[in-house]
């Protein structure tokens, strides 16, 4: 428990905001952020959830092996929020059969 705010930190999970990544530097975009969160961010906190806003199914799946990679000491559990990713490929083919785009 955080005494400063009454927080249970056992029970958050953080989701920041990567956006679209290029492999070439997944390393860099990963393990940036993760070593400010290793300053910021204690090890109770069960799990950092990247959010996949703007990249595709296989770019989320790629990236969650690069994430793995790079980092595979990080104290938290990584992944992504797949939500957007999996919701790509159906909003294109129904806004394609909607509007003939």
């Amino acid at each position: 428990m955080c005494s400063r705010h009454s927080s249970h930190l056992h029970l958050f999970l953080l989701a920041p905001f990567v956006g679209v990544v290029h492999m070439t530097h997944s390393h860099t975009v990963f393990c940036n952020p993760l070593i400010l969160f290793s300053c910021s961010v204690p090890a109770s906190v069960p799990g950092i959830h990247f959010l996949s806003g703007g990249m595709s199914e296989e770019e989320s799946t790629l990236n969650l092996q690069a994430l793995q990679e790079a980092c595979p000491n990080a104290p938290w559990s990584l992944t992504f929020s797949y939500g957007r990713a999996l919701q790509a490929t159906t909003l294109k083919v129904t806004i394609s059969m909607l509007f003939g785009v």
